[in-house]
């Protein structure tokens, strides 16, 4: 008998069973539970390359819990709620489970596939968002509230994300122009260790404060 591997097993009636596993050895259904504690999605994310690692290639990989921490603080400086910074602070905490699938990947392959792939990509981030919302202890609603102002200043934080981690491009991103309250990100990428302490310790804090 062949060994069973992550994502390939046979299940009752010999129907394939798609299955993830997660840091610490758990499990991962697709369209189940998600059992982690935000101290494990902190350091997926820490360890999850944004942009597909294609950052300068003399720097440290810029990872989405940084990525994370930057959205969460412009809207801390832009007046918003704790619930809400909790909401920017987790707007891609899906990534632990889904990946981070290319913003131009989607796109293409939503022009390739069409409706399929948008509803079943959907569903899923859909799925795997209200699981994190429930680890974090987010109303799912509320966070659902708060994309409008979390898509604003998530094109922000990538405009200064594009400025301060790539190389110079001979094509224009169509980024909008940094206001000048933006918070940089700063001149490297945070070591992963330190990006998962400080994602953690945001939730923490902001965690005290929900209403």
């Amino acid at each position: 008998m062949a060994p069973l591997v992550p994502g390939a097993c046979r299940g009752v009636r010999g129907v394939t069973h798609h299955w993830k596993q997660l840091v610490g050895g758990r499990p991962f259904d697709w369209g189940g539970k998600v059992d982690m504690t935000p101290a494990d999605v902190a350091t997926v994310l820490a360890k999850l390359a944004r942009f597909t690692g294609h950052t300068r290639a003399d720097a440290d990989p810029y990872s989405v819990a940084q990525h994370s921490m930057l959205v969460s603080e412009l809207m801390r400086r832009n007046g918003y709620s704790p619930n809400a910074q909790l909401a920017g602070l987790i707007h891609d905490a899906h990534e632990a489970i889904l990946g981070d699938m290319s913003t131009p990947l989607k796109g293409e392959l939503r022009e390739s596939l069409g409706g399929a792939f948008v509803d079943a990509w959907a569903s899923l981030e859909k799925h795997v968002d209200a699981e994190m919302c429930r680890i974090f202890g987010l109303r799912f609603g509320l966070f659902e509230a708060c994309k409008p102002a979390i898509r604003k200043f998530d094109l922000i934080a990538l405009e200064a994300e594009r400025m301060a981690y790539m190389d110079p491009c001979e094509r224009e991103w169509g980024t909008p122009k940094l206001p000048s309250e933006c918070a940089f990100p700063g001149a490297q990428p945070w070591p992963w260790r330190h990006a998962r302490d400080e994602f953690a310790g945001r939730f923490r804090l902001l965690s005290m404060s929900l209403i």
